[in-house]
């Protein structure tokens, strides 16, 4: 067996390799460091103008955008009510009708009454198209 002062001084050889080696890595990594946290900084900045970006995005289109698509949906819509409004005055007139057959048969007058009821079955025959 060798001696301990023998392993004491390859021990300090080791010891002092690694910290020539520790050294240089350890620049390198803190050079390394700084530049992840540059580009991390980097990448903050831009996400944060991206968001600001949609932000104004988002507003342009629903000041340009928006109101144009509404138009043709505001067109549907008053379509839909004209076509609602054209049902409505149809049952109107079935009602009416109604009202004057009850009236008419109380009165005795059936030939009236009758023809109330030929026009009322010929209202509800009637499609919304062919009332128009």
């Amino acid at each position: 067996l060798r001696k301990p002062e023998t392993f004491t001084l390859h021990l300090d050889a080791v010891e002092l390799a690694l910290l020539d080696q520790v050294r240089s890595k350890s620049e390198k990594f803190f050079r390394e460091t700084n530049r992840f946290s540059e580009l991390q900084k980097l990448v903050t900045e831009s996400v944060d103008e991206v968001k600001e970006l949609r932000t104004e995005i988002h507003s342009l289109q629903e000041r340009c955008v928006t109101n144009v698509e509404l138009v043709p949906i505001m067109d549907n819509t008053r379509a839909d009510l004209r076509a609602i409004s054209r049902v409505m005055e149809g049952i109107e007139d079935v009602v009416n009708c109604k009202a004057s057959i009850a009236s008419l048969m109380s009165v005795g007058d059936h030939l009236d009454a009758i023809e109330a009821l030929r026009v009322a079955r010929s209202l509800l025959a009637q499609t919304p198209e062919q009332e128009s």
